[in-house]
């Protein structure tokens, strides 16, 4: 439906969805799955995340009082952690 009033597949609709964490984990995956094919980005705030999760979201943010806004960098995913390591791994094999 939401297609159909705006049909133009180049633009990208943002849709909140609220209590997302409460529906089971394959129909979220089911769900951002479904979105993602027609241009539809899911926006949630959720207090209790999954760990799962985290990885249907693009840019992932945690608020709080002390320090603000930060936001979720995947070490996996980062070349500058991957150089770090390598880093570190090249001094321990030196020292060894």
């Amino acid at each position: 439906m939401v297609r159909f009033l705006c049909p133009d597949e180049n633009t990208v609709i943002h849709w909140p969805v609220d209590e997302l964490g409460k529906i089971s984990l394959s129909n979220t995956r089911l769900l951002f799955n479904m979105m993602s094919e027609k241009g539809i980005t899911l926006v949630t705030a959720e207090p209790n995340y999954r760990r799962e999760m985290l990885k249907y979201y693009q840019n992932k943010l945690h608020l709080d009082r002390r320090y603000g806004v930060m936001t979720y960098v995947d070490v996996r995913k980062s070349q500058s952690a991957s150089r770090l390591f390598s880093v570190v791994n090249t001094q321990q094999e030196k020292e060894a």
